[in-house]
């Protein structure tokens, strides 16, 4: 799921970036290391919190698609702070600097919101799709 995501993160990012008809040099490329890393700690972070909300009989009864979807929602207000002050520090560097620095703030606006995208529309379906636990039924809703 984390790999699905990263990878899904990176190379939207990078094909957004490229749609810009900018030239990726070093600053981008740190800026795709640094997308590359929020990807993983957002999509732990629900991981995490599934794993959290596991521990807890009442549950384990519940399929994996409750159990995800609830631990999205208990990780969406930490991601956003994170995402938010991200997007606040990229913005700032777009407006106030030129060239490199803004290769680097673009690289990042954009990764933002892929990983935030990868995180919960790519990560958890894949391991929804191999995971052994029964999906939600009607009859467990």
């Amino acid at each position: 799921g984390v790999v699905a995501a990263v990878l899904n993160t990176t190379l939207l990012t990078a094909g957004l970036f490229g749609l810009s008809g900018r030239v990726a040099d070093g600053a981008a490329a740190s800026a795709f290391m640094v997308v590359a890393g929020l990807a993983i700690y957002l999509t732990l972070a629900v991981f995490d919190r599934a794993r959290e909300l596991l521990k807890d009989p009442a549950y384990r009864r519940k399929g994996s698609a409750v159990v995800f979807n609830i631990a999205i929602n208990m990780a969406m207000k930490q991601a956003l702070l994170v995402c938010c002050s991200v997007l606040v520090i990229a913005v700032a560097l777009m407006i106030a600097c030129h060239d490199r620095a803004l290769d680097f703030g673009l690289v990042l606006c954009i990764g933002v919101l892929c990983a935030v995208f990868s995180s919960v529309f790519i990560a958890i379906p894949v391991v929804l799709a191999l995971s052994t636990r029964p999906a939600i039924t009607k009859d467990r809703a």
